[in-house]
């Protein structure tokens, strides 16, 4: 087989079975494998590429992201050791002196 361009050898696992059924096509005994195997490649590509593309999926701020997905009504220990002065956002004043 001739290549009027440049290629690259890539190895492509197979079921037995499909490699068979492959082999004992008239088309491949005439032109190679790799002639039909590129050819099925090439339709492939170009079925896909005439697809129109799926919706891109609305991704939420993470603020509303976490607003929506956080577990409701769970009591999140913050870590006794903690050795950071500053202020913890989302508790209360009294809580934070407790803490203290």
């Amino acid at each position: 087989m001739r290549y009027d361009r440049p290629v690259t050898t890539v190895r492509v696992d197979m079921d037995e079975a499909l490699l068979a059924r492959l082999d004992g096509q008239p088309e491949v005994r005439d032109r190679g494998r790799s002639a039909v195997l590129c050819e099925a490649v090439a339709e492939y590509l170009a079925r896909r590429e005439a697809e129109p593309p799926p919706p891109a999926k609305e991704r939420l701020p993470l603020g509303q992201w976490l607003v929506e997905n956080m577990p409701r009504g769970a009591n999140l220990e913050i870590n006794a050791s903690r050795k950071s002065s500053r202020k913890i956002p989302f508790i209360d004043d009294e809580d934070e002196e407790e803490r203290q």
